[in-house]
């Protein structure tokens, strides 16, 4: 990468507010699930809560959140485990 590319490619991480993606196990990253998953459930409630907003506050895809559970009903269970 040249120097102009960097400094591209710093703008444009500064203009999107996007830092890259971040690598995690996959326990790690399951857990970020959860722990997105209940903070939104507490604030919200389930209800209110969509897998949308779980991604979003999570910052991954969709597909991420299909890899590791099948519905929203399975990470509503998953955090009820984390309890207890």
């Amino acid at each position: 990468m040249t120097d102009d590319q960097s400094v591209v490619a710093e703008v444009a991480e500064e203009v999107s507010g996007e830092v890259g993606r971040v690598r995690m196990s996959p326990e790690k990253r399951r857990l970020q699930l959860i722990q997105s998953a209940e903070e939104l459930f507490a604030r919200y409630g389930v209800d209110g809560t969509s897998v949308s907003d779980i991604v979003g506050h999570a910052g991954v895809a969709q597909g991420t959140f299909y890899w590791y559970f099948k519905s929203k009903d399975d990470i509503v269970h998953a955090v009820v485990d984390s309890l207890v």
